[in-house]
């Protein structure tokens, strides 16, 4: 049932995975493809070109976590019941399928930072980091993936309390800047999850193909 399963979710989105593994491969060839000769010069172009790659992670796991769940909601879920399964059983399926849609990427981008890296002559002091970059990406990938599944598997009341949630956090802040309170409520928020230990922390650091 999962051979099935991970097919039927590759059909439905293939040409976004086609359209994801190129992008994982033109970004390291794009960065290194003509370098300058300083060192500092290649650290900044390097650094210029490692910002796509955690804006290809987020991209990877909200495009491949929304489309988990597309073809069950179109069909208000009547194959799943169907199935003589637990239904929290078919979502760990589902969920297993789109994991390895996601680390098929993350070993795309994995194969591009080394092709790009092979056969660079750099300066003395500068090291290429593919593995590194590669499993930063693939970890993080699986992560936005993860939370966007969880959320695209709810129920359109889950998706409301969700919004509203957000909605609520966005309404605090507009009123806490209109009493002349200089508490940044979404700032703080986004520095704790990407802080270290936090469980955004994958977002923070270097993605720099190469470094020092």
């Amino acid at each position: 049932m999962f051979r099935q399963i991970l097919f039927t979710q590759w059909r439905w989105g293939a040409p976004l995975m086609v359209l994801l593994g190129i992008l994982a491969i033109a970004i390291p060839v794009g960065a290194l493809s003509t370098l300058p000769v300083t060192p500092s010069g290649i650290l900044d172009r390097v650094a210029f070109w490692g910002w796509l790659y955690p804006m290809l992670a987020v991209l990877t796991g909200l495009l491949i976590g929304t489309s988990t769940w597309a073809a069950d909601h179109r069909g208000n879920h009547v194959y799943a019941l169907t199935l003589p399964v637990p239904r929290w059983y078919y979502a760990l399926l589902r969920y297993g399928a789109g994991v390895v849609l996601t680390v098929a990427v993350g070993v795309v981008a994995w194969i591009g930072a080394l092709f790009a890296t092979s056969g660079l002559d750099l300066p003395t002091g500068l090291q290429t980091f593919a593995g590194a970059v590669a499993v930063r990406f693939l970890l993080t990938s699986v992560l936005v993936y993860s939370v966007v599944f969880a959320m695209a598997s709810g129920t359109n009341r889950t998706a409301g309390w969700i919004l509203a949630s957000l909605g609520g956090l966005i309404l605090a802040e507009f009123l806490v800047d209109a009493f002349g309170s200089e508490v940044n409520i979404l700032e703080t928020l986004a520095i704790l999850a990407g802080s270290a230990g936090g469980p955004f922390a994958l977002f923070s650091g270097t993605w720099m193909l190469v470094a020092i």
